[in-house]
């Protein structure tokens, strides 16, 4: 029985991460496009990775070159994740099992299978899926080692531990956790816990330079400066990481929605109710490593960010999020009768409307390429596109270079326009005002505009620095008074941020 329902929570997991798999490239992920298209070899990857322009060790970008073999195409990017993401299923579910029971192990595996963290970050062409993946595999293969003393464990638990530490430098909380509890809980076993971290630490000894060189990086202050640690950043990142999207752009009462926060916050409380009548709680158990392992991330990478550079944030608490998902499971199922269904039942009605908000009602990354394929049916040779989408990335300034589009003349905006090497902080990024001047001087006769920009709230401030006199409608208001007109704008459909694409022309062309 317990089979059945692990395939069929299997499926779903699969079906609903197959949903979002070909979303556009977002954020961080043109960062992984240049770091995997642009050398010639897996080495060249690796060579390119050890700089300071990426601050990520180099496992989850080698396992991206391998899968790019069959195609540049975002699928074959995030491959790598959607195969750890699955993988994450089935070994929780055993770590659960193993603790516990199969029926914990099933809960825990269906948290992780829907939650809308876990389809993100399964879904992203960064190192966080396959990073979970191998933190879990590491205190599944401990657990067992320290239990039967087979030597095929501790080799594995070695293996997992560097395998961890080469995909992202912030499995190290939830790591030294694992190793301190070993040490204190399995005194038997201490000298084979020191030699199977030993071994680790020397496989992961020749990326120590690389982690200084990345530790002095400037995108390590980018970073700091772009997430305050205050109060309400702590609180936004806990409900993101735990039970909402990672992006603030789909907050808690969106996904999952209040009465599903409702609903896992009575369950959680009739859980926590009963776990607490009924246990002793012990740190050498388990069940007490499973709950220092949730919490690993959240306190130590806290406290590192209040004596150093600020990493706290939804997806530097990755690590510990398989140990949540047991974590909830135990809670859930620690009740007996009625108030156990009431429990389980609320966390589970939690993250599969979560997950089913995500997966099935398009709050995804934002869609760029649909406006680029109306760009594509109407541009003509004398048109100018304009892309507003660009950021500050080492690769493609924009997911429009991601996306195989009409090869009309393209200008940047609000980023530097370099695509032949990584962007510099002292890079030009012109203003929508300059870019509108050059226009207005350089367009030929007939040509259009189409101007590719997401859908927020405009700094008036910084459009003034330009010298121009923003009116309140912003964008669109800025087109007009420069002698623009709009012939159409479009919106896309769906995506935590849309896209409009406004078609420009010269307002005087029509008089």
């Amino acid at each position: 029985m317990h089979a059945l329902g692990l395939g069929v929570v299997l499926l779903v997991g699969a079906w609903w991460r197959l949903r979002l798999i070909g979303e556009d490239l977002f954020g961080d992920e043109l960062a992984t496009w240049w770091d995997v298209t642009s050398p010639q070899s897996i080495a060249g990857v690796i060579r390119l990775v050890s700089t300071d322009a990426e601050i990520t060790p180099p496992l989850f970008f080698v396992l991206a070159r391998i899968a790019s073999w069959f195609g540049h195409s975002a699928e074959m990017m995030r491959l790598p994740s959607l195969i750890a993401g699955l993988l994450l299923i089935p070994v929780v579910y055993v770590w659960g099992r193993d603790i516990a029971s199969r029926s914990v192990g099933l809960l825990a595996a269906t948290i992780v299978a829907v939650a809308p963290f876990q389809l993100y970050y399964s879904t992203e062409a960064r190192a966080y899926a396959v990073m979970m993946l191998l933190v879990a595999l590491s205190t599944v293969s401990l657990w067992r080692a320290v239990h039967t003393q087979r030597i095929l464990w501790w080799v594995g638990y070695a293996l997992c531990v560097a395998g961890a530490m080469y995909s992202h430098y912030t499995a190290i909380f939830t790591l030294i956790v694992l190793a301190v509890w070993a040490l204190l809980a399995c005194p038997a076993a201490r000298v084979k816990v020191l030699a199977a971290n030993g071994g680790a630490a020397l496989l992961f000894a020749p990326w120590v330079p690389s982690v200084l060189r990345d530790q002095n990086s400037w995108t390590t202050d980018i970073l700091s400066a772009l997430t305050p640690l205050d109060i309400d950043s702590l609180v936004r990142h806990w409900t993101h990481w735990s039970i909402g999207y990672p992006y603030a752009a789909n907050p808690p009462g969106t996904i999952p929605g209040w009465p599903a926060v409702g609903a896992l916050a009575v369950g959680l409380g009739v859980g926590a109710y009963s776990l607490i009548r009924q246990v002793r709680f012990d740190l050498r158990s388990p069940v007490a490593l499973t709950v220092m392992l949730a919490l690993a991330n959240p306190v130590l990478a806290l406290l590192v960010s209040l004596v150093g550079s600020n990493v706290y944030g939804p997806r530097n608490l990755a690590a510990s999020w398989p140990a949540l998902a047991v974590t909830l499971a135990l809670v859930a199922l620690a009740p007996r009768g009625r108030a156990r269904a009431l429990a389980v039942g609320g966390v589970v009605v939690c993250f599969v409307t979560g997950g089913a908000l995500t997966a099935l009602r398009d709050r995804g990354r934002p869609r760029v390429s649909e406006v680029l394929r109306v760009v594509d049916s109407e541009a003509g040779p004398r048109d100018v596109l304009v892309d507003g989408t660009a950021v500050l990335s080492p690769g493609p300034a924009s997911v429009a270079d991601t996306i195989d589009h009409v090869p009309i003349f393209t200008v940047r905006v609000g980023a530097p326009e370099v695509r032949d090497r990584p962007f510099g902080l002292g890079d030009v990024r012109p203003s929508p005002m300059e870019v509108l001047q050059r226009l207005a001087r350089d367009l030929p006769a007939g040509g259009r505009v189409f101007w590719v920009t997401p859908v927020f709230k405009v700094n008036p401030e910084w459009l003034r620095t330009a010298g121009a006199n923003v009116p309140r409608q912003g964008l669109a208001g800025l087109f007009t008074q420069s002698g623009w007109r709009i012939e159409r704008r479009y919106d896309s459909q769906g995506g935590l941020l849309k896209i409009r694409l406004f078609v420009l022309s010269r307002a005087r062309q029509s008089s």
